[in-house]
């Protein structure tokens, strides 16, 4: 992997945790519409009854949740390392530049309308960035 698609799958960490984080709601409330069992009294349930298909699926959705929340924890390790890897940079416009584009998401237009550059100086910034990016962790 080369420096720029690091850089790419780094930035598209936060959609792939926003759309873990939709799927932990739905598991949330997948139960919601289901009435309350622990009010009402079993005296006995056959094999296969409303009973155990919801014991089913709360086992199943606990099993899926826990799963999310470890790939949102390493998605959140990576962005992390990433920013401290653009940390190490020595010119301060290409950490500006790299975080922003890369680390928050934002566009080049978004980008330059903060910073005291043309848009295409921005875009020149961001490849040199990148360049100097590669240089300092030997990516092609």
């Amino acid at each position: 992997m080369d420096a720029k698609e690091y850089l790419e799958s780094i930035k598209n960490i936060d959609y792939e945790v926003d759309s873990l984080e939709k799927e932990r709601e739905r598991l949330i409330h997948s139960l919601e519409g289901s009435p309350d069992l622990s009010s009402e009294k079993v005296t006995s349930s056959p094999a296969g009854s409303y009973d155990d298909k919801v014991i089913k699926v709360v086992e199943k959705r606990s099993k899926l949740e826990y799963k999310i929340n470890n790939k949102v924890d390493d998605l959140c390790d990576r962005k992390e390392e990433a920013m401290d890897m653009i940390d190490e940079l020595d010119n301060r416009w290409h950490r500006i530049i790299l975080r922003r584009r890369y680390i928050n998401g934002e566009s080049l237009t978004s980008i330059t309308e903060d910073l005291p550059y043309v848009y295409k100086s921005v875009g020149r910034l961001q490849e040199e960035a990148i360049e100097e990016f590669k240089k300092i962790y030997n990516m092609s």
